[in-house]
């Protein structure tokens, strides 16, 4: 994390579970001596913040979107309906869902979080239920008593889920034939809660329904993050998040030869890429998941075109045209695909 920005040339963030990495090929040494018993099977977060010199609004943001004392105030978005018809906020729960033969974890609630954390012994202990799980309301009253930054990084991960909802929601329309639960409008009550400025610290939460139509956000700090040429890597699972809520992201000059292996990867399941941008963000080499989950990138102000959020990097490798009838041509990069007329 850095006050302002964060630079260099050539520099690299590996995470590995419990494992040794050959990090040139990307795998791990083979021999059954490799595995690190004293580490767990999979590896840290790596998380890039700049531009924070001043702290965000965790707190508030806790209470907006996890508390369930403040159920009654959060809109029915943040709200979900367990088998025996209590209503809890959505974001301590799972969300799983089911395609083809296979059941895909897409979203990780505070109840699987607290257990990862506590072990199998302890939530043994503590589990009421018959299914040996911690009720939503133990996972609360447990995640209180966690230190601040290990509280911080789950929500860190409730914020970036509401950045991929609101993308999803802008795609599809209610019975007012209007943008589903505010569409972006969702994303920017996410940011205007977590990241505002001290001088807005007294104004009450704002969700979707609340923010102008002229909405911008209050934070003042600003800082890049700018490397000639960048990797962070995840091998045994484990998220990389990057966040410069007030400055942009370059993984990779353009001018620059990158090595193969460079970019943003995670090269296994659940681990997934987040990044949250108030300016430009220039890819150029990879942001890579191979375990099937998609980059978030969200693009506040610039270099992305209204509305300002898109899952297409912005500086991306050369492309590959090629011709596919007389009248249209099709653009691929590495994560996007779209067709055009020619001009």
């Amino acid at each position: 994390m850095a006050g302002r920005d964060i630079q260099g040339n050539n520099f690299s963030l590996y995470t590995n579970g419990n494992r040794y990495w050959n990090y040139l090929l990307a795998a791990p040494h083979g021999d059954e001596t490799n595995v690190i018993k004293a580490l767990p099977d999979e590896g840290a977060d790596i998380t890039l913040m700049a531009g924070m010199s001043e702290t965000a609004s965790y707190d508030l943001f806790e209470q907006a979107y996890l508390n369930p004392a403040n159920l009654a105030a959060m809109p029915d978005y943040l709200k979900t309906t367990l088998a025996d018809g209590t209503v809890v906020p959505l974001y301590l729960t799972d969300s799983v869902e089911t395609r083809g033969d296979l059941d895909k974890l897409v979203r990780r609630g505070l109840v699987s979080f607290v257990e990862g954390l506590l072990g199998a012994d302890a939530v043994a202990s503590l589990a009421s239920d018959t299914d040996g799980k911690l009720t939503p309301q133990q996972a609360w009253e447990e995640y209180r008593r966690l230190p601040a930054r290990v509280r911080q990084q789950f929500l860190r991960q409730v914020f970036v889920y509401e950045l991929r909802q609101a993308g999803r929601d802008q795609n599809e329309l209610d019975s007012q034939k209007e943008p589903l639960n505010g569409g972006y409008r969702r994303g920017y009550a996410a940011i205007d809660t977590l990241f505002r400025s001290a001088a807005a610290a007294g104004q009450p939460v704002r969700y979707a329904r609340d923010l102008p139509d002229d909405w911008r956000g209050s934070w003042t700090g600003a800082g890049d993050i700018t490397a000639t040429r960048l990797t962070a890597r995840t091998h045994q699972g484990g998220d990389v998040n990057v966040f410069t809520p007030g400055g942009g992201l370059q993984v990779a000059a353009l001018g620059a030869t990158v090595p193969d292996g460079y970019g943003l990867v995670t090269l296994a399941s659940p681990g997934q890429i987040n990044v949250f941008a108030d300016q430009d963000v220039i890819v150029k080499v990879r942001a890579f998941c191979p375990s099937s989950r998609t980059p978030i990138r969200w693009a506040a102000i610039r270099s992305c075109g209204p509305p300002w959020a898109t899952s297409m990097p912005v500086a991306a490798p050369r492309p590959c045209v090629s011709p596919r009838h007389r009248k249209s041509w099709r653009m691929r990069t590495a994560t996007s695909r779209y067709t055009k007329s020619p001009t």
